[in-house]
């Protein structure tokens, strides 16, 4: 049996930070540096996934996410990580809206600022939803996100 040295969380926590800068500047092209090539997203319980890339291409179209810029968007100090090993292990058990395969990482995290006003005006628009989940694969000495669930409808 060959032993693999556990990956640094650290890369992790700075894929997530940086997928919340890619959205608050509404970068494609930084959001796509993050992402394997066929990255989904799930917006509801046992719902389809969905490509991500496009999913965000229309939120950025309805909705105006610079309002988030430099705010602390998720709470990434109280991120959790888990591989499946250790999901497996958690007393009492948890479950999440993904679960990890073999060596990709889970993390879920509380969104801190879920409602903003749009630049240029008072009204108050929902953003995210209240958490989100991520499934990453290894990449290098790092990561890309696979998958990502989010309970938010696009209005």
């Amino acid at each position: 049996m060959v032993l693999q040295a556990p990956r640094n969380n650290h890369h992790a926590l700075l894929l997530v930070r940086d997928y919340f800068r890619a959205i608050g500047t509404e970068s494609l092209p930084a959001m796509i540096r993050l992402l394997t090539p066929k990255a989904k997203i799930r917006t509801s319980a046992g719902g389809r996934p969905g490509a991500l890339i496009q999913h965000w291409q229309s939120r950025f179209q309805k909705l105006d996410y610079r309002a988030l810029a430099g705010n602390e968007t998720a709470q990434l100090s109280r991120l959790e990580l888990y591989r499946s090993e250790e999901l497996a292990k958690l007393s009492p058990p948890r479950s999440f809206a993904l679960t990890p395969k073999g060596t990709e990482l889970l993390i879920y995290l509380r969104v801190a600022t879920t409602h903003a006003a749009a630049q240029g005006s008072n009204k108050i628009q929902r953003l995210m939803g209240p958490e989100m989940t991520f499934l990453l694969v290894t990449d290098g000495p790092g990561f890309k996100i696979r998958e990502v669930y989010e309970d938010f409808r696009v209005p």
